[in-house]
């Protein structure tokens, strides 16, 4: 099964014209969802001004998966390079280091 899905990535990334499409689609996903959380930032805002209720900030928690959304986006349409790629690695191998000297 992740044989094929592995095949699938592959076809999917083989042709420019796949590749330049899916960069628009992610850049369009990222603009809405940006745009989704400048409105729910301004609603939690304008609510809590209206109502004069600290209750009314429950509508904050919307912020919520957007911005997850826009962590997984921003991981994929700017990898990391491999500089901080190595040095990344090089904390997880030191920090599994030091969990080794403590035992």
């Amino acid at each position: 099964m992740s044989g094929n899905l592995l095949e699938q990535q592959q076809n999917l990334t083989s042709s420019p014209t796949n590749v330049k499409t899916l960069t628009r689609m992610r850049w369009c996903l990222l603009i809405a969802i940006l745009v989704w959380l400048l409105f729910a930032m301004t609603a939690t805002v304008v609510v809590v001004l209206t109502t004069r209720s600290l209750l009314s900030l429950s509508i904050y928690s919307s912020l919520a998966p957007p911005t997850y959304l826009i962590y997984w986006i921003v991981k994929r349409l700017f990898p990391i390079d491999e500089r901080s790629y190595l040095l990344g690695r090089a904390k997880i191998e030191r920090k599994a280091q030091k969990s080794l000297r403590v035992k």
